[in-house]
C-alpha cells in the first residue's frame, strides 16, 4: 500500500479492479474479494493493513502472508 502506484485485484481469475492503490485495495473490496472485515491505519507511507476479526489467520497462510509482505515493501 505504501509503495505500489498501480494495483490490480483478481478474484478466481477474473479482473476485479485495476485502479490506484487506494481505490483497489479499498476495506470494500477486500471484503468483497477475501472476505476479510479490515481498515487501513496509518499514514502516507506507513500504513498497515488491520483485521477487525482474529478469524484472518485462520484461512491466511504464512506463504500468503509473506508475500504480500514482500509485495508491498
Amino acid at each position: 500500500m505504501n509503495h505500489a502506484g498501480r494495483v490490480v485485484v483478481l478474484d478466481k481469475g477474473e479482473l476485479v479492479q485495476d485502479d490506484n492503490r487506494k481505490s483497489a485495495l479499498d476495506s470494500a473490496v477486500i471484503k468483497r474479494v477475501w472476505g476479510v472485515d479490515c481498515e487501513w491505519i496509518g499514514n502516507k507511507g506507513a500504513m498497515a493493513l488491520v483485521s477487525r476479526s482474529w478469524e484472518v489467520s485462520q484461512w491466511l497462510s504464512y506463504e500468503t502472508l509473506a508475500a504480500c509482505h514482500s509485495w508491498l515493501m
